[in-house]
């Protein structure tokens, strides 16, 4: 079975997903490189950070370098892996709201 690069995922996401489910490891890039690497192709597409490690310097890294969560491989249930997917496109789809038009009032005076 051929191994899944970055930039099979790139192709694979651009314009058709709402969200990846990125492994740290694959063949082109590994760690943070792999995050950034994918962010800097896709950086409207949401990232959750996916691998066997549970160390606080490569999730502070993983984030710094464009993932909106990490979860460690083995650790979470489905309905944290939810939470998480719901959550990081909420997010990412934020800025695209309109704030409320300050001192408009709807309804009689």
């Amino acid at each position: 079975m051929a191994r899944v690069t970055v930039e099979d995922c790139v192709q694979r996401v651009e314009n058709r997903f709402d969200l990846v489910l990125l492994d740290l490891s694959l063949p082109d890039a590994e760690g943070s490189e792999t995050i950034a690497q994918m962010h800097r192709e896709v950086p409207q597409i949401p990232i959750i950070a996916l691998t066997g490690l549970d160390d606080p310097a490569i999730i502070a890294n993983a984030v710094k370098h464009g993932a909106e969560d990490y979860l460690v491989k083995g650790t979470f249930k489905t309905d944290v892996l939810i939470r998480a997917m719901l959550y990081a496109i909420d997010r990412r789809r934020a800025p695209e709201r309109k704030p409320a038009t300050p001192g408009f009032a709807c309804g009689a005076p």
